[in-house]
């Protein structure tokens, strides 16, 4: 999420009544592994499943930590915005979380651009990363690492950009990936929310500044290709996820962009979807055709969720949606912003929630049953026919006309007089109740739906239910029951003081029950700080190029690879300049010029170059009249092609 793109017109809110599960067809079960209290480790995708190295299921479910994207660019600021120690993680957790996502900052990582400008270096910015990681780790928390801010050049990254800026954001992956390859439980999200209009951009990237295919984009753009094969390419086979258009919500074109790529690059990617009230693909039947057929060859995580409106209304809605399919999600964020100005989940670092936030917690409670990486099952009654309704009485009856003022809905529950009819449904182990209901806008007054539970439908005990008014032509109420522990009936009783037997109607209704499976996964590690101890030279190879230019300086960038059969464990690159250019800057490595000649050594997290794999480092500077690349290089003393 970026603080100032997300607040549009409230009008869009509306639209959300579309979204509700009303378009549900048929009743849809899921079934998912619950965690069992370690930290899954061996993350790998198998078709459209997220699986641990015991072949074990996996959905988790999360928040967004912020801060550390924009924090590190404030003067007097730090890495993080809010706690970062065992205690706030551990309010973190209690939430039944089981994956947290951490935004990082292009220029704090790399130390470039005068950031971090926080007073910290970027070295001291890693370590932060790193540390904070590891204490994730500890508390069972799978993490993901998204690159949210960045820009190209010279330019700080003090926001998000349409996509990945070509100058940077290959050496920072190429950083990011050499750090934490070696832990599984760490996934990298390449981008936050791209919001270039071209999918060809989006794969490929290009060459310039408003080049094709990224006509839209004023820098040169590094594409998913491109940064899928930087991560490859030092050996990380961590698992990447990939957002696709208009801030993450538009995946229309991402199973087909994906397929076009080298198969070797098609593994272990899962497809990253954000979803908020105001975008465009809210609505369940754009679930249906969108998300869900991604699903049935990679995974999906829905990386940020949320709403405005300091309520739950709209992720109670999608919710369910996304357990029916196995998809895991993360809410927006945990962090103490208005929940008005911006998806806030807690009022307080306490842990205290924010109304919206309660409800994504009591969501999470249900799912979980008291574990962390998902658990539980979802069952829809679309409310077509009577058949998943365990009983009801006699004046009830199916509405089917007027569709477009229920939001498209093809069949309601309703009466055929005024009296206080009613319905129960059945699930074993059920957790919550969700109802979607709609009033008609003419009769004002008319009271709730009054809840009963029973653990056996011999004793009813009315329960309390939180009702959302969702706006729509006729008035979309959705009712959400916390069931105690051992319901398995809810009735459901409509008012008696509508003037008309028709009013209201009940649309669907959504049960989650909670399953037993639990999962042994092996013990965590954590994710160390490589240190260089410099080896012999090997065989190399070296690629110069220059990424932008301008009057009077440029950016280069060297691409080092080892063409050996053993892994360098420390190096020193050397070169010598053609004509005048002197480095004002650099990144990925320690970087020193007299006169004409350069040498530029190993920072911590690139110093262990694998066979076959390669690193890459970065620089500006001045130049006069004459840019002549250098003709040789040697890492190590010895010469590389």
């Amino acid at each position: 999420m970026t603080r100032n793109r997300r607040i549009f017109s409230f009008a869009c809110v509306l639209v959300l009544a579309a979204l509700c599960l009303g378009a549900f067809s048929l009743s849809t079960f899921s079934r998912t592994v619950k965690a069992s209290g370690s930290l899954p480790t061996g993350l790998h995708v198998v078709g459209g499943q997220i699986q641990d190295g015991s072949g074990n299921v996996l959905v988790p479910h999360g928040v967004d930590r912020s801060g550390s994207q924009y924090q590190c660019v404030k003067s007097g600021g730090s890495t993080f915005d809010g706690p970062y120690d065992q205690t706030s993680v551990g309010v973190m957790t209690s939430w039944n979380t089981s994956i947290v996502r951490v935004p990082l900052n292009e220029d704090c990582w790399l130390g470039i651009n005068g950031e971090p400008s926080d007073g910290d270096s970027s070295a001291k910015y890693q370590q932060d990363i790193i540390n904070y990681v590891n204490l994730l780790n500890q508390n069972n928390q799978i993490v993901i690492l998204e690159l949210h801010w960045n820009a190209p050049g010279s330019q700080q990254a003090l926001g998000q950009q349409p996509m990945p800026d070509a100058d940077h954001a290959p050496a920072f992956w190429t950083s990011v990936a050499n750090t934490f390859k070696n832990n599984s439980s760490v996934m990298f999200d390449l981008y936050n929310e791209p919001y270039t209009n071209s999918w060809s951009c989006w794969l490929n990237g290009s060459s310039g500044a408003n080049s094709s295919p990224c006509n839209d984009t004023a820098f040169a753009v590094a594409g998913m290709k491109t940064l899928i094969s930087t991560v490859r390419n030092t050996g990380a086979t961590n698992i990447i996820m990939l957002g696709g258009l208009q801030y993450a919500n538009d995946v229309s074109g991402w199973l087909n962009q994906v397929q076009q790529l080298p198969s070797n690059l098609q593994s272990n990617l899962v497809a990253s979807f954000h979803i908020y009230p105001n975008n465009a693909c809210i609505s369940t039947s754009c679930l249906d055709s969108n998300v869900a057929p991604i699903q049935s060859k990679f995974p999906v995580i829905a990386g940020e969720i949320g709403e405005y409106d300091c309520a739950s209304g709209f992720i109670n809605g999608i919710m369910p949606w996304f357990d029916s399919h196995n998809i895991g999600y993360l809410g927006w964020a945990w962090n103490t912003n208005s929940c008005t100005g911006t998806p806030a989940l807690i009022s307080d670092f306490n842990g205290t929630p924010t109304a919206y936030g309660q409800g994504f917690k009591s969501h999470l409670a249900t799912l979980s049953n008291g574990g962390g990486s998902g658990g539980g099952a979802t069952v829809t009654d679309p409310l077509n026919d009577y058949s998943k309704i365990f009983a009801h009485s006699s004046n009830l009856t199916f509405d089917n006309t007027n569709t477009t003022y229920f939001n498209n809905d093809l069949s309601r529950l309703t009466r055929s007089a005024t009296s206080a009819e009613w319905a129960v449904w059945k699930q074993s182990g059920m957790t919550q109740f969700v109802a979607d209901t709609y009033y008609w806008p003419g009769q004002t007054g008319v009271s709730d739906f009054q809840f009963y539970t029973s653990p056996d439908n011999s004793t009813y005990t009315q329960a309390s239910a939180q009702s959302n008014n969702l706006g729509g032509n006729w008035t979309h109420i959705q009712y959400t029951l916390n069931v105690p522990a051992g319901t398995s009936y809810v009735k459901m009783v409509f008012p008696t003081n509508a003037t008309n037997a028709w009013d209201p109607q009940i649309s669907q209704v959504t049960m989650t029950y909670s399953t037993s499976s639990t999962t042994a996964t092996p013990t965590p590690g954590t994710t160390p700080t490589p240190t260089s101890t410099p080896a012999a030279g090997g065989s190399c190879k070296v690629v110069y190029s220059i990424t932008n230019q301008w009057s009077g300086g440029y950016n280069g960038d060297i691409v080092i690879t080892n063409t050996g059969s053993t892994a360098i464990n420390g190096w020193t690159l050397k070169w010598t300049f053609a004509n005048d250019q002197q480095i004002t800057n650099g990144w990925n490595g320690t970087f020193t010029q007299q006169g004409q000649s350069v040498t530029v050594t190993n920072v911590s997290y690139n110093g262990i170059i694998a066979a076959g794999g390669n690193t890459d480092i970065g620089f500006s500077a001045n130049v006069g009249a004459t840019n002549n690349n250098p003709t040789s290089f040697t890492l190590n003393g010895a010469a590389c092609s």
